[in-house]
């Protein structure tokens, strides 16, 4: 099956494109972020994220590159509106990530139903 995409006509829909962030690197300072185009089941992982060094821009967004010569299998001219929106999308998904909204392991011990009545009280005791 061929696939035609035509970017010059504006065949594109871009309204049903997200980001956000599944692992943050601490010591490196790198987020990592997947791209979800959900209307066509395609997605991207592997955008990096990280404080520009440019006095001019708070963010520096790159797309995947892979080893060994850290070649990139997605590459975008700058000025393109794709490239621009994708890497606003990569920002906020960035500046909205919370570490302590993602759950990395759970002890086997761990008590549900106490951690939940630590954040939402029962208002109504029996």
């Amino acid at each position: 099956m061929k696939m035609r995409i035509i970017m010059n006509q504006r065949l594109l829909d871009y309204s049903d494109i997200s980001a956000d962030v599944y692992s943050y690197t601490e010591a490196k300072g790198i987020y990592w972020v997947k791209i979800t185009w959900g209307g066509s089941g395609m997605y991207i992982t592997s955008f990096t994220v990280r404080h520009s060094k440019h006095e001019d821009q708070k963010w520096w967004v790159q797309p995947p590159k892979y080893p060994p010569h850290w070649k990139s299998p997605l590459e975008f001219t700058k000025t393109s509106e794709l490239w621009s929106l994708l890497e606003r999308l990569c920002i906020q998904a960035v500046e909205r990530y919370s570490p302590e909204l993602v759950v990395t392991d759970i002890d086997d011990n761990f008590d549900m139903k106490k951690a939940l009545d630590e954040v939402w009280p029962d208002t109504n005791p029996p």
